[in-house]
């Protein structure tokens, strides 16, 4: 019941397990963890630092739900108490986290800038191209109540392109890249959504062909229909390589 989760016995053995027993025993289903004891538990792993923790870190990431923050972890990171999680739940705590609009009514800085307050973290935007997570997702409710300088995940990732924090053409072969990948739809239209907000030259343009070309028998058909765009683009700037194109655009039909 509620009451005996809540219970101060209860709460107690919870915090007496995470200071000694072995992570076999942390990682039980039914071990439960009071909302406002998990700041506790925080400070215990990283006095005990045992050698455990990125097993069990893993282990909290990849579950639905944890009580494991992505501030803690970075702190951790940057502490030598973990290594950076190598799971795909890292990112897409990392991704939500940034994008939050709220936080205990204080005011959430912009994606752009968090990312360069912790200058580790653009290494970690490659992930959120392979990994299946909200970043590029377009719903409604991901910027209800948001501050007026909000950024989504492709306006900061433009910006800091612009300002060459960021390679933009590795931006621009990631979103190639992810659109390669078996993700969910909207992920994918997010991907190629971005592609077009980085308004690429003609000659960025041309240097992708041969990737749009391999598009043409994507699966999803928004895909396919991008990839019929951007050639229509190169085409329209007289620099369309048209025999390679040919031979393949039947695979459309």
């Amino acid at each position: 019941t509620w009451k005996y989760w809540h219970a101060p016995e209860n709460r107690n053995a919870v915090l007496a397990l995470y200071a000694l027993a072995p992570v076999s025993v942390l990682k039980k289903r039914d071990l439960f963890v009071n909302y406002e004891d998990a700041v506790v538990i925080e400070r215990i792993i990283a006095d005990r630092r045992p050698e455990w923790i990125d097993d069990w870190i893993a282990h909290e990431l990849e579950k639905e739900f944890t009580q494991l923050r992505f501030p803690t972890i970075r702190a951790w990171i940057r502490d030598g108490v973990c290594r950076k999680p190598a799971v795909d739940g890292y990112y897409r705590m990392f991704s939500a986290h940034l994008m939050r609009t709220k936080e205990l009514g204080e005011h959430v800085p912009p994606i752009s800038k968090q990312l360069l307050a912790d200058p580790g973290l653009l290494d970690d935007i490659e992930g959120l191209f392979r990994v299946e997570n909200i970043a590029f997702n377009t719903n409604e409710w991901l910027t209800r109540g948001a501050g007026d300088d909000h950024e989504t995940w492709p306006e900061a990732l433009v910006k800091l392109a612009a300002e060459s924090h960021v390679e933009r053409a590795r931006l621009l072969d990631l979103a190639l890249d992810g659109l390669s990948t078996d993700l969910k739809q909207n992920q994918l239209s997010g991907f190629h959504g971005f592609y077009k907000r980085m308004a690429p030259g003609p000659d960025e343009l041309a240097g992708h062909q041969q990737r749009f070309i391999a598009l043409l028998c994507h699966p999803v058909g928004h895909v396919a229909k991008f990839a019929i765009e951007m050639l229509g683009e190169i085409d329209k700037q007289g620099k369309l390589d048209a025999a390679p194109v040919v031979s393949e655009i039947q695979t459309v039909f």
